[in-house]
């Protein structure tokens, strides 16, 4: 099966790995993690493979990045506490207007 690139999609990089699911819409960093992504049996041309949910998706370890791309594997500790300082920060600036 062919997967057609989305013309003018910022999240699909040409010359990477990157991937989207054209069946669910989420997006992945590596093809692989993509692949692992979909299961089910392959009978009737895989017409009964299904998406893993989110919950499925990181009851296994895997994570969105800070980018918005589905990962395997847990964010080492220090990139997550960067993150959520970062989201600390974020929360204390004042919206505009208010």
């Amino acid at each position: 099966m062919s997967v057609k690139p989305i013309p003018n999609d910022p999240m699909l990089t040409a010359g990477t790995d990157r991937c989207r699911c054209t069946a669910c819409g989420a997006y992945f960093r590596r093809s692989g993690t993509f692949t692992e992504h979909r299961v089910g049996p392959w009978t009737n041309d895989g017409a009964n493979r299904r998406c893993r949910t989110a919950a499925e998706m990181t009851a296994l370890g895997w994570l969105i990045d800070e980018a918005g791309y589905w990962i395997q594997g847990r964010m080492p500790a220090s990139a997550a506490a960067q993150r959520h300082s970062s989201r600390d920060r974020q929360k204390a600036v004042p919206e505009e207007g208010v």
